[in-house]
Order: structure tokens, then sequence, then C-alpha cells
């Protein structure tokens, strides 16, 4: 389960979302599908599994296209300290 750092904040940017995370001053900027992954993790846990599926429901994009993007998206954001995964 991956869920939102608790030293992060956000915000909007033009038509990205800046995430920073307050303690090491990290950021990670966003948009589009990584927005909709971001918003999920700030409500609460999701695992990879729910993460894709919520995505595949709400874009069209092929299984395989969007596993590897949200894969990309955890693993970029659990490097910055972001997101921590339980």
């Amino acid at each position: 389960m991956y869920t939102k750092s608790s030293n992060v904040i956000e915000t909007e940017v033009g038509n990205s979302l800046v995430i920073l995370n307050t303690s090491t001053l990290k950021y990670f900027e966003v948009s589009g599908a990584g927005t909709r992954i971001w918003e999920t993790l700030k409500n609460g846990m999701a695992t990879e599994e729910q993460l894709v599926a919520n995505l595949l429901a709400q874009f069209e994009v092929d299984e395989a296209t969007c596993r590897s993007e949200v894969r990309a998206f955890l693993e970029q954001a659990k490097s910055l300290d972001l997101i921590s995964n339980t």
C-alpha cells in the first residue's frame, strides 16, 4: 500500500501540480494522469493495482502502458520521499 508522506504539500501551477517534501525540499511536478494518481494517494492508501484500475477507468490507455507509467510515478515519488510503501 502506498500513501502520501506526512511532510508533503502540493500546489497547482498552471496545468501542473507541484508536490514538495517540506523536510527535504525535494519536489515533483506532475500533470494529467500523475495528478490523478496523486489525488488518490493523498486521499488515503492505495495499491499499485488500485491506481492502475482507477486510471484505466478514467483514460483511454492500454493496461501495459498504464502499469508502466504508474510504476514510474511511484518509483520517482518514493525516491523523493513524497510517498511511502507500507
